[in-house]
């Protein structure tokens, strides 16, 4: 079951998406949240930054 403490509303509503091609899988969330306001965003998804470099 999901926490929805964080959520504006308590009938929030969270979707999960999962997609098989032959190479990879490709997984997608979205929710009806308000979001992240745009002068926050880079702050947020920088940890998903990488360190190695797809190359080595």
């Amino acid at each position: 079951m999901f926490n929805y403490e964080h959520h504006h509303r308590d009938d929030g509503k969270i979707t999960i998406f999962a997609e098989e091609s032959q190479e990879f899988y490709r997984f997608s969330v979205a929710d009806d949240g308000m979001g992240i306001a745009a002068e926050h965003q880079e702050k947020v998804f920088t940890i998903f930054h990488t360190i190695a470099s797809k190359t080595t």
